[in-house]
């Protein structure tokens, strides 16, 4: 699905956790805006023909995060949004400031009932607004784990 880029940034006032959301009407586009705006005008879109989605990566410690969509496809009644997310090399210089970045884009307004996801591993619809994270197995009793003796 075609989109384009409305605003992308690293510091905004949203305080929440990874999400994406999508904005079918100029008041929820509003709303969405005064959080992670700036101050900045608002870009206009003309939602007779167009939606907006934002795709938030949620609040982090530092500078050098970002975020940036790489793709929306549509499966069934969802938009699977792929994204491409940033951070920081272990032992890069990042300014000390708390950030949140964001992106806004355009796309053509979806049929009433479309409901917007990030798209997980391998194309699967992840409906998650969590980081993702690696599951972790416990080890069983005993595995992977050296018991010396003292003498």
């Amino acid at each position: 699905m075609d989109f384009s880029v409305l605003a992308t940034g690293t510091v905004s006032g949203y305080e929440g956790v990874r999400a994406v959301e999508l904005m079918t009407n100029a008041e929820a586009w509003r709303r969405a805006w005064n959080s992670v705006g700036g101050g900045r005008l608002l870009p206009d879109v003309n939602f007779d023909t167009r939606a907006v989605i934002v795709v938030y990566q949620g609040r982090r410690p530092t500078g050098g995060y970002s975020v940036e969509i790489t793709g929306i496809k549509r499966v069934g009644t969802v938009l699977a949004v792929s994204v491409n997310e940033r951070r920081p090399a272990s032992g890069d210089i990042t300014t000390q400031v708390i950030s949140s970045p964001f992106v806004a884009v355009s796309i053509q307004r979806p049929q009433a009932g479309v409901t917007v996801r990030f798209e997980g591993p391998e194309g699967a619809v992840d409906g998650t607004q969590q980081n993702r994270q690696t599951p972790v197995k416990p080890r069983a009793r005993g595995v992977g784990r050296r018991r010396g003796r003292r003498r």
